[in-house]
């Protein structure tokens, strides 16, 4: 990823970076949405419950944003992005995993 082209759109224009990361936490988010009845009857939970679980989504954003900046800084984001892909998939493998001794056959 060394393309000098985007590098100097990346250096020519931080803000730009700032909205497709918005865009992207967005587009995902509104791809939940439409399953929210599925996903609270999954959950066996009632509306309050299922608010208090969406409310929680921004407020979880915003107190790992204040910790990001110093984990960036403290190890460099290539190793924040080496580390943080894998343990994506490492918990979302283990969230949908039919039951525990599935999920440790595999780990």
């Amino acid at each position: 990823m060394n393309n000098p082209k985007i590098i100097q759109t990346i250096k020519g224009n931080p803000h730009q970076i700032v909205f497709v990361g918005f865009f992207i936490y967005a587009f995902s988010l509104g791809a939940m949405f439409p399953r929210l009845d599925d996903i609270q009857t999954s959950l066996e939970i009632d509306k309050a419950e299922l608010g208090l679980l969406l409310l929680c989504i921004p407020l979880g954003l915003q107190i790992t944003l204040l910790f990001a900046d110093r984990l960036v800084r403290a190890i460099s984001l290539k190793n924040v992005i080496c580390l943080g892909i894998p343990s994506i998939c490492f918990t979302q493998f283990a969230a949908v995993a039919v039951n525990q001794i599935a999920f440790l056959l595999f780990f």
